[in-house]
């Protein structure tokens, strides 16, 4: 997958953020230190990681199934 933006920051991060958590089952917190780990100087903004935990809340009431929180959960 490619996502380009000019300079990768805010909505295109959370575009991609909220596709890793539907598609990977990873918790937000996860997501953030996966883009983290691979932009470093990403910055979203803080409505958008309201928005992150608000979406991650409905995934877990839709019962997708266990969120993995850290590297070491296996998703099966």
């Amino acid at each position: 997958m490619l996502v380009h933006s000019v300079r990768g920051q805010s909505r295109s991060s959370c575009v991609l953020a909220t596709f890793l958590m539907r598609k990977y089952n990873w918790s937000m917190i996860k997501t953030l230190e996966y883009l983290n780990s691979r932009r470093p100087d990403l910055e979203i903004r803080v409505t958008f990681i309201r928005q992150l935990g608000d979406y991650e809340q409905r995934l877990t009431a839709r019962d997708f199934g266990h969120m993995t929180v850290g590297w070491n959960d296996v998703s099966q």
